[in-house]
């Protein structure tokens, strides 16, 4: 039987893609940022948010508009969102679609999804900091749900699952294979951090400020690596309950063969098991 609530919450899912996936023309982006800029103008940004969202942006006109409008709709109001373009040169499309929908945009030359992610971490005044992607999309009690968990003190990090609006079935499989892997090791010890959806993570930003952050030097699994360097004070958890699970587009997957994208995030998962900082730009380009 249907879950009630899985259904609606999978309808919202394609509403904010038939709204913000795509190629649109100019007087489209124009409605389509202020419908979002019209939202945005009716939430407060408290001076001390308890919750700092980072999107890290870079090429993607086709996917934010939908990101941005799921963000500006979260019924937390406790928060502040951070949109860090990188990558491109300053008045880049993106950046401006971010601007016009009325969110704060931290503009840098230089690349690298890690680095957006420090950015946004060093610039970022919340307790909590959330890290998602810009071609995501979140239920409206998204950030709720996490500021809920992270009531419990003793909890330095964790994060949610995902799953692909992909049509490409093999890319599907992949990502339901990979929900499964990580429902088995939070059965075996929610402490293990074995993968971590970068999109849809979050921990106390005292901690992560004091293991250094992100490295910007790694190119895959950043949010692992990060986790791994302030573990032991606290139980990072891989959240499986559909509350924190997001939609993403797969579109890296489509783009290098799911099978591909599979073996070598398990090649840079042992690289990084065993003290390296994974595979190179060369092996895994930013196509963002």
């Amino acid at each position: 039987m249907t879950n009630p609530e899985h259904e609606k919450q999978r309808n919202r899912e394609l509403e904010l893609e038939r709204f913000g996936v795509g190629n649109f023309n100019e007087q489209e982006i124009v409605e389509k940022t202020a419908y979002i800029r019209n939202i945005m103008s009716q939430r407060t940004v408290p001076q001390d948010p308890h919750i700092s969202v980072v999107v890290p942006a870079c090429k993607e006109e086709k996917y934010i508009l939908a990101t941005l409008l799921s963000l500006a709709q979260q019924s937390n109001n406790n928060c502040e969102f951070i949109v860090v373009s990188n990558g491109e040169p300053e008045g880049n499309s993106t950046q401006k679609m971010a601007e016009a929908s009325g969110f704060k945009v931290i503009h840098d030359p230089v690349g690298g999804i890690s680095r957006a992610r420090q950015t946004g971490l060093i610039a970022a005044r919340g307790e909590i900091v959330v890290s998602t992607d810009a071609d995501s999309v979140h239920h409206s009690g998204w950030l709720d749900r996490i500021s809920k968990i992270m009531e419990d003190k003793n909890i330095m990090c964790g994060a949610g699952l995902w799953r692909t609006s992909s049509k490409n079935s093999s890319v599907r499989r992949v990502f339901a294979f990979i929900a499964w892997t990580h429902r088995l090791k939070n059965a075996i010890d929610p402490r293990l951090i074995t993968g971590v959806s970068e999109a849809a993570s979050f921990f106390r930003r005292e901690a992560a400020l004091q293991s250094g952050g992100y490295d910007p030097e790694v190119v895959v699994s950043e949010g692992v690596m990060m986790f791994r360097k302030f573990r032991k004070p606290g139980v990072p958890i891989i959240f499986t309950d559909e509350e924190l699970v997001i939609l993403t587009s797969g579109r890296r997957q489509e783009r290098e063969g799911a099978f591909h994208w599979f073996l070598l995030g398990f090649y840079n998962a042992l690289l990084q098991l065993f003290g390296g900082k994974g595979v190179n730009l060369k092996a895994y380009p930013d196509i963002r």
